[in-house]
């Protein structure tokens, strides 16, 4: 899911084992992997 080189902005927070980054950033994401599917 979060794999390359264009994801730096992404974390891991190990007390809650899960993937972490701002709301434009997922923001960002999302739309990124809207685009692509189509």
């Amino acid at each position: 899911m979060l794999s390359g080189k264009y994801n730096s902005s992404f974390g891991w927070d190990k007390y809650r084992q899960m993937v972490v980054a701002e709301d434009a950033v997922w923001n960002s994401y999302i739309r990124l992997q809207i685009l692509l599917k189509k």
